[in-house]
């Protein structure tokens, strides 16, 4: 079912799943046969560079403050000095699988 009357916030976190496109890195059950949000990356390095990537992954809303890509870095649960070699090894590791 897709819309459920009188479930205003059950309609309105579907729509937000959909509109995130969380189903494409979520398993959802009933979202499997939606196409997955985003473009491709196959041949993104000869568009961008591996630096690029790196701002990109750490921050997404600076260069396109509507990018529905979520920001994953300097949030409340990973923004302490003790994470910091954490996250930019993780950023690392991300740009360079790309």
């Amino acid at each position: 079912v897709e819309f459920i009357p009188m479930a205003d916030k059950l309609n309105e976190g579907r729509q937000l799943i959909r509109d995130y496109g969380c189903y494409g890195c979520h398993k959802i059950e009933g979202w499997q046969h939606l196409v997955k949000p985003g473009p491709s990356l196959q041949k993104i390095t000869a568009k961008a560079s591996k630096e690029w990537i790196k701002n990109w992954i750490w921050n997404p809303h600076a260069f396109n403050p509507k990018s529905k890509m979520p920001a994953f870095f300097n949030q409340a649960n990973n923004s302490a000095p003790e994470f910091k070699n954490k996250n930019m090894a993780e950023v690392n590791a991300m740009a360079e699988y790309i």
